[in-house]
């Protein structure tokens, strides 16, 4: 066997460096969040409050807590005991400490620590906030100092503390959403800006806008425009109307604004003001979250203002302890607790793990979002029951790379008409994206969402451009699939037509179309979830139908991803990936064959693949890799120091097969193989067929002192892993078998799946390891078979 060049290759490598090449390492994001809390806690005085404006007492001590609940701080942390313990004894809306910032910022922190404990003093804030809007003069709809004119700083925390608090379910007047909508309509600039400073229109000119109020004003229309209940759809009586979207001003306000800031977009700087930075990337955040984008005009926000407050961090090193904080130019910035918190929820909040992106797709414009907030509603739902914070995305489907595809787990594709757009070129383009997303673990659902369009007809014919192999067909998805029943069991009348793509080790595609459905769809079901609360005037049999939709499509996201999402920094890695060739063995590669044989052994196609090029970004290995499907009686199985078997299904190796593969074992080939899924059929055939080739010896557990189990070779320690068990939860302790053949192992076999873990499936009925933990057994065996 020809193993010099390959067992000189792994000489030459640095075991030590197994990180990928990054622009911003994902550690150097939490480092960043540990230190800035770190040093917000060094800062913290004894009384568990921070140094304070004179102004508004209690408003930095609610600043800093806020950041900290936002970071992660448990509730049950000894100086987040006494953050919350100092809050709680001032009361912003009476007396000298009066002020709507204070009242404001410590009604965000009842609400995000405990709000059942503060639920009496989170009423008397918002009772006392609805009181305060100002209700006379220019400013009317705004917030303001208690004796003075309103203004829009004061104006954005309140309708965010208000906001929060309904959230909650907490009511409040209609008229303070539409009021305060009026106030930012009124005060925006012809350009599309906002401005701290509204001046009178009869003084025939406006101030300027900067960058930090016209993300507040944003912001505050967004949340106006969806309290005010402008849905795009409706309930008349029992019936559902849906697409029911039209354009008005708010909306088209709206879009103003962003594109003023599309054109005025930084990170460096408050765009228009020379001062307030922090408080302006604040406010970004929030603005790039609620509208639920990646980029404004060519910029990753995120990604760019990450990079910004990496790089204008201060660093301290105090004992232990790293102390990371920042510090503004502004009167208020220039304290470092006001900066570093308000960095710090920059940090915290827009890193939020990525649950869905919706797709901007076909012809017509908009056909894709009859419904603009169903996806977002989704996820807010899906947020209450997972308890986590999740963010949304629109995408365009033409303008995206299949890797910006991948930052969501799940897509979203909707429309009323087909969504294959006219030129034959672009149909093709699009339908490998689609593909190849789905290829690397994605989870697409279609959905026709209005009643007499063509969007079945089209994405039929789309999905057959994606998937020209005969074998590939929608199926009815069964009753007996988890996503009837994941979290939630679908009552009688929630169930509807749902057709499905079973691909590789799962379904990966769900498609509702609208023919033959009597129930409205499911993006219309989420578009209307406001209308499902107890106090909304709605039968219960309506509110029974919204919340079967919004069930069900919570089971199907707990399907898809099995709850285990990225932070958003997880996915700023930019190596590029090895270039694979599609036949012969070119010295210098990492190669690995897959077996073939009766019994599933494509099931999981891109397994063996999806190893073979992590392992390359991971060892940092120039040349790439070779992977193929072989024979087993193929003389280039000699070639190959390990080969993969992976399988589903009950097979049989032919006498000829057996003896090839005998002789490849004695020669020192690794054989490493795996159930997909955990199947007992395929298990229980694989034995039999080693006990066949090698009548001497038996597969017995890998003993837990096995250097290969640790990092001895250059890998992972696997130790501490743990399988994933549908029935019985995790079970500690990776399960791995072997059998030894002239004094090292020749067969190592995991009897729980690692294929379908290696194609980046995280079913919930799939027995195995997380994809992670499947690339590290995975390495740590081809480290072993290049010893």
């Amino acid at each position: 066997m020809r193993y010099c060049g390959w067992f000189g290759l792994f000489l030459g490598i640095l075991w030590g460096n197994l990180l990928f090449s990054q622009e911003i390492a994902p550690e150097k994001v939490r480092q960043a969040i540990d230190g800035g809390v770190a040093f917000l806690k060094a800062q913290q005085q004894r009384g568990g409050n921070w140094s304070e404006e004179e102004v508004h007492i209690g408003g930095v001590s609610a600043l800093c807590t806020l950041a900290m609940l936002q970071c992660g701080v448990p509730l049950d942390d000894p100086q987040m005991e006494k953050a919350l313990a100092f809050l709680r004894k001032i009361d912003p809306t009476s007396g000298p400490v009066e002020s709507t910032y204070v009242t404001s910022l410590q009604t965000m922190v009842f609400c995000l620590a405990d709000p059942k404990q503060d639920a009496g003093r989170i009423r008397r804030n918002v009772h006392w906030l609805q009181r305060t809007q100002k209700t006379k003069g220019p400013k009317t709809g705004s917030w303001g100092y208690p004796y003075g004119f309103g203004d829009p700083s004061n104006a954005q925390f309140a309708l965010l503390a208000l906001y929060e608090a309904n959230r909650l379910g907490l009511e409040i007047d209609p008229e303070i959403w539409k009021s305060a909508g009026q106030f930012w309509k009124n005060t925006q600039n012809i350009d599309g800006s906002w401005a701290y400073n509204f001046l009178p229109p009869e003084l025939g000119r406006q101030a300027p806008g900067s960058g930090s109020m016209t993300c507040a004003g944003i912001v505050s229309l967004i949340i106006s425009a969806e309290k005010a209940q402008l849905a795009d759809a409706a309930i008349r009586g029992e019936t559902f109307l849906p697409c029911q979207r039209s354009e008005n001003d708010i909306f088209r306000r709206i879009s103003h604004g962003k594109r003023w800031m599309t054109g005025h977009f930084s990170v460096s700087r408050n765009p228009g003001d020379k001062e307030w930075l922090f408080y302006y990337l604040y406010g970004l955040e929030r603005m790039g979250r609620m509208t639920e984008q990646r980029f404004i005009g060519d910029h990753d926000w995120f990604r760019e203002g990450v990079a910004q407050l990496l790089a204008s961090s201060r660093t301290e090193a105090v004992e232990d302890q790293i102390l990371v904080s920042w510090k503004g130019k502004s009167s208020s910035e220039m304290q470092e607790t006001i900066a570093t918190s308000l960095a710090l929820l920059f940090l915290s909040k827009g890193r939020f793990p990525l649950l869905m992106s919706k797709i901007e797709m076909g012809e017509e414009a908009n056909d894709w979002n009859w419904h603009r907030h169903d996806v977002r509603n989704l996820a807010r739902e899906t947020e209450k029951r997972w308890n986590c914070f999740l963010t949304t995305q629109t995408i365009s489907l033409e303008e995206a790379t299949v890797e910006d595809l991948l930052q969501a787990p799940v897509l979203y594709l909707s429309g009323k008409n087909s969504p294959l757009p006219a030129d034959p070129q672009k149909r093709v383009e699009q339908a490998a994206k689609l593909r190849d997303y789905l290829d690397r673990g994605g989870f697409l659902i279609a959905e026709a969402v209005c009643p007499g369009g063509t969007f079945d007809r089209g994405f039929r014919q789309l999905f057959r451009i994606m998937f020209p192999e005969k074998e590939y067909t929608l199926r009815p998805l069964p009753m007996e699939h988890p996503v009837w029943r994941a979290e939630t069991r679908i009552p009688a009348e929630g169930l509807r037509p749902i057709w499905a793509l079973d691909y590789g080790c799962r379904t990966c595609l769900v498609f509702l179309p609208s023919e033959k459905n009597p129930e409205p769809s499911l993006s219309c079901l989420w578009e209307l979830a406001e209308e499902a609360r107890p106090s909304a005037d709605h039968p219960d049999s309506v509110k029974k139908r919204i919340r079967a939709g919004i069930d069900l499509g919570i089971n199907i996201l707990a399907y898809a991803t099995n709850r285990e999402l990225k932070f958003k920094e997880e996915n700023f890695q930019t190596s590029e990936e090895p270039v694979e060739e599609p036949s012969g063995l070119q010295r210098g590669k990492l190669a690995a064959a897959n077996l073939r044989h009766g019994g599933g052994c494509e099931v999981a196609p891109l397994a063996l693949r999806n190893l073979l090029r992590q392992a390359c970004e991971t060892l940092q290995l120039p040349n790439g890799f070779h992977e193929e499907m072989l024979n087993i009686t193929s003389p280039r199985l000699f070639q190959y120091p390990v080969v993969f078997l992976q399988g589903r299904d009950a097979f049989r190796f032919t006498p000829r097969e057996r003896e090839q593969l005998r002789l490849y074992l004695q020669r020192g080939g690794l054989i490493f193989a795996n159930a997909i899924c955990a199947s007992p059929t395929f298990d229980k055939a694989l034995r039999q067929e080693l006990a066949t080739i090698l009548p001497d010896h038996s597969l017995t557990a890998l003993p837990s002192d096995e250097p290969l189990l640790t990092p001895h070779y250059g890998g992972f320690d696997l130790t501490k892993l743990s399988a994933r068990n549908i029935e019985n939860g995790r079970k500690p302790g990776v399960q791995l078998e072997g059998i030894r053949v002239e004094g090292r192992w020749g067969v190592i076999y995991s009897p729980l799946d690692i294929s379908c873990a290696l194609e980046q499936h995280r079913a919930m009925d799939c027995r195995g390891y997380t994809p992670e933990d499947a690339a590290k057994i995975g390495l740590n065996i081809l480290l072993y078979a290049f010893q």
